[in-house]
């Protein structure tokens, strides 16, 4: 198994970027975590780093991040994706798309820690 977990955040805020990059650096079991603010940018860490798991926004200037999951999955990305937004009524649609995880903004710590220990065990499970 891998030493720990490799993570993509995307959020068109640069702002929203660093307070989830602020929060994941003191986790445990994190080796990188890349950022994209845009949906080119997501498209091409995606498919060069395949990282184990992205945060992705679904509210974004340049693109929906509901739609750029099915463009990760066509590029056949097969990590998880947790949707971290501020809006609750795309719940349904995330999971939908088979989203690991729907967080809400401002992001809980605790919500945070429960997401990764579950991503752990699946993974601990594939492997």
């Amino acid at each position: 198994m891998k030493k720990g977990l490799t993570i993509l955040l995307v959020d068109d805020e640069v702002y929203a970027i660093h307070l989830m990059e602020a929060l994941l650096r003191n986790r445990n079991g994190i080796t990188t975590i890349f950022t994209a603010t845009n949906r080119k940018d997501a498209l091409e860490l995606v498919v060069a780093q395949q990282p184990d798991i992205v945060f992705q926004d679904i509210k974004m200037m340049d693109t929906d991040g509901l739609e750029l999951v099915d463009e990760y999955r066509k590029l056949h990305y097969e990590g998880e994706i947790v949707f971290v937004t501020a809006y609750e009524q795309y719940a349904i649609a995330a999971i939908r798309k088979a989203a690991f995880d729907y967080l809400l903004k401002p992001v809980d710590m605790d919500e945070l820690d429960a997401v990764l220990l579950r991503l752990r065990a699946k993974m601990s499970k594939k492997a």
